[in-house]
């Protein structure tokens, strides 16, 4: 008997599985990492920080600007105002719609894991139970090949007790009493062959065409 393997499961395949399927579903449900959690969010402390450092930059260019043309100090101001409000105005348009397309990037990479989750369980699923029917056929084909053995030796022994017992039967009918009593210790000798063995019915055939070659007057006279 062959020794059917184990299924191979490789440890990294449940251990990716396992973290990365609640990875998935969290970023669908906006429960997001917090390393990438400024990708989808607007208004977020870097952006803030960015946009007061940018509002110093244009105060202090256009105060130098208006210094050079020897601006007022109320013209000056008006300036930095109007610049750093157009200027705050667009960073933060432009940081609500990249919130916008982080989180269609974050659901794309959310579906993205959850199908690949499911897909890898899927076809992991189809691998063992294919692993599984190509096991049980080479079982059944196994036990077969095991009961044609058996039935095979079973019949080789039939053979040989009844080929025993049919000389020892002849002898004995022998010892009885002349040609008749050797034809019956033969006949015995089959029939009780026959019925140990078990197993071959074409023995039985035999046994009745032994059978056949004596007539009931043969033995009574």
């Amino acid at each position: 008997m062959v020794k059917i393997p184990d299924f191979y499961t490789d440890e990294y395949f449940e251990k990716s599985q396992k973290s990365l399927a609640p990875l998935g579903e969290g970023i669908l449900r906006g429960n997001i990492p917090d390393y990438y959690k400024g990708i989808g969010e607007s208004g977020s402390e870097e952006f803030e920080r960015m946009l007061g450092l940018t509002k110093r930059d244009i105060a202090t260019s256009v105060g130098e600007m208006g210094a050079r043309r020897r601006m007022n100090k109320g013209a000056i101001a008006k300036s930095v105002a109007d610049a750093t409000a157009t200027a705050s105005i667009k960073g933060r348009y432009t940081d609500l719609m990249s919130s916008i397309e982080g989180k269609k990037f974050l659901f794309q990479q959310g579906r993205g894991i959850t199908e690949g989750v499911r897909g890898a369980g899927l076809e992991y699923g189809g691998q063992r139970n294919q692993y599984g029917l190509s096991a049980a056929k080479l079982k059944l084909q196994q036990e077969e090949i095991e009961a044609q053995k058996k039935a095979s030796k079973d019949a080789m022994w039939g053979k040989m007790i009844a080929a025993a017992l049919g000389t020892a039967g002849t002898i004995g009918g022998a010892m009885i009493g002349g040609p008749f009593g050797a034809k019956a210790g033969g006949m015995i000798g089959s029939a009780v062959g026959n019925q140990v063995s078990g197993v071959a019915p074409h023995m039985q055939e035999g046994a009745n065409a032994i059978k056949g070659m004596f007539d009931v007057n043969d033995i009574f006279g």
